[in-house]
């Protein structure tokens, strides 16, 4: 094994989670998954929200990095804000790692730890920007609706006693696309090989670079809706194995849940530059800052 970056593992994360918010968009018709896309069509139409998120990855049953991080947007301000901790939990002595991002007045402002500099940029869009954030990347849907297929008929619904729905899936390997594990393969090769940024590499975590008999083991989602029909909170566990080079199996485990609150009512934190260190930065080197 050979350790990585912090970005390396946010690459991971940030996999997962296209993954399902892409495959959950596909068209169906299971009443399980109806549920859960009009809820997360009416949860994104909000006009403000808070998105609170934990992140959890293991190894042979051992924490390798647990992460937490504070989301605020406002679509009708045009703006929004990340306050981020990411902790080594390998054992090796690293420090935690924390991240802040602002998106204000038509620019994404990035600030790493205890760094006093403040990288920021225009908005790729332009003006046209000032809309939203930068958006998310587009590969998961090209096997989106493939996966829908396979995947749809297995989204369960029930009711909670407090007239919300939760709505479960659960699958093992044997009810995983075949051509699933090779994306899983390409993710965790993607994300092993990812070099860091300068100010990223003040924290560390080591993630094993799978390279052989990489397979999804299973993948779980749970999702509240509230009676009102937008999302309380979802979670998504995923299960992968594999060899890495010197033969050493790994049995990873990635944990990520994100509660959802504030809506319409979020008013996202803002940074004032004046007599502080800033830094211009090209677009293609903060094109990971909303995903990390």
């Amino acid at each position: 094994m050979r350790k990585k970056g912090l970005a390396a593992v946010a690459a991971l994360v940030l996999g997962a989670v296209v993954f399902f918010v892409t495959v959950f968009s596909s068209p169906a018709s299971a009443k399980g998954y109806e549920v859960y896309k009009t809820a997360l069509e009416k949860t994104k139409e909000a006009r403000s929200l808070t998105a609170d998120v934990d992140v959890l990855i293991t190894d042979n049953g051992a924490k390798l990095m647990t992460g937490r991080a504070t989301v605020k947007l406002n679509k009708e301000m045009k703006a929004g804000s990340v306050e981020a901790t990411f902790r080594d939990e390998s054992g090796d002595g690293s420090k935690p790692f924390s991240r802040q991002v602002y998106w204000q007045d038509g620019k994404v402002i990035l600030k790493e730890g205890d760094e006093d500099v403040y990288r920021w940029m225009e908005h790729p869009k332009g003006e046209k920007g000032k809309a939203g954030p930068p958006g998310r990347p587009k590969a998961a849907g090209i096997v989106a609706n493939a996966l829908m297929r396979s995947l749809r008929d297995d989204l369960t619904v029930e009711r909670r006693p407090n007239g919300g729905k939760r709505v479960e899936l659960t699958l093992s390997e044997r009810q995983i696309p075949a051509f699933a594990d090779a994306i899983g393969a390409m993710a965790v090769s993607k994300a092993s090989r990812f070099h860091s940024l300068r100010p990223v590499r003040a924290c560390r975590v080591e993630l094993p670079a799978l390279t052989k008999e990489v397979k999804i083991e299973g993948i779980d989602l749970t999702a509240d809706v509230a009676p009102e029909n937008s999302l309380e909170q979802q979670t998504v566990k995923i299960r992968m194995t594999g060899t890495d080079d010197s033969g050493k199996r790994h049995d990873l485990a990635l944990r990520i849940r994100v509660r959802f609150s504030g809506i319409d009512e979020t008013v996202p934190e803002r940074i004032d530059l004046t007599g502080k260190k800033t830094r211009k930065m090209e677009a293609d080197r903060m094109k990971f800052v909303w995903q990390h």
